[in-house]
């Protein structure tokens, strides 16, 4: 899996804390005021300060006006959401599963089993063909029981996403069929067996790297 980094921002002079005195021990004055600003066509009144000609926003106030998380850890501060990508760590597959690997994400509390293989040889090779194969072969074999299934559109991608159970553990899978006659699989699950709802985006991500 690719890795990705976090973006780290440095703390803005004024946006968090309402003053510069913490950051630099240089004590100032500034303007307490309530300033209308128009955010995505809709007005609002919100508390600002006006410094030297500028007018300062609380960085947390701004990034929930733009829906774009804000956060604060050890010193830093997160803008954006963070790359769950980090967290995911290859491990030892000790079931001797036929995948090829299979990753770890202590965060999201689950395991995510990758592997290519060949597609159904009697299927068209497009998603919706290999889907509507998918769907007749696991009926006839009963090794897995498909809740919901989709064709999902990653940029000029087309993947398989299908919510299943195997064994009665609930998993989250999604299929990238390749002109080589390929399929790239991944699959998702919680290490408790629980609902894997929330891992459908991180699901996306990775297949759509």
């Amino acid at each position: 899996m690719k890795k990705k980094h976090f973006i780290a921002v440095g703390i803005i002079a004024l946006s968090l804390c309402f003053s510069l005195g913490a950051a630099t021990g240089i004590k100032i004055q500034a303007e307490l005021m309530n300033q209308k600003m128009n955010i995505n066509g809709k007005e609002q009144v919100k508390e600002t300060i006006s410094y030297k000609g500028k007018t300062y926003v609380p960085l947390r106030d701004l990034g929930n006006m733009l829906n774009v998380p804000v956060d604060y850890k050890n010193g830093i501060v997160y803008v954006g959401k963070e790359e769950l990508v980090d967290e995911w760590i290859e491990v030892d597959d000790e079931d001797g599963l036929e995948y090829t690997t299979m990753w770890e994400n202590k965060k999201l509390n689950a395991i995510c089993l990758t592997t290519i293989g060949e597609v159904y040889p009697d299927a068209p090779l497009t998603a919706k063909g290999q889907l509507e194969a998918l769907i007749v072969n696991e009926n006839d074999k009963g090794s897995m029981k498909i809740n919901k299934s989709s064709i999902e559109k990653i940029g000029d991608k087309e993947i398989i996403y299908i919510e299943a159970e195997i064994s009665d553990t609930p998993i989250i899978a999604g299929y990238q069929v390749y002109d080589s006659g390929s399929v790239y699989t991944v699959i998702m699950l919680k290490q408790d067996d629980s609902n894997p709802s929330g891992l459908k985006d991180e699901l996306m991500r990775i297949l759509g790297d």
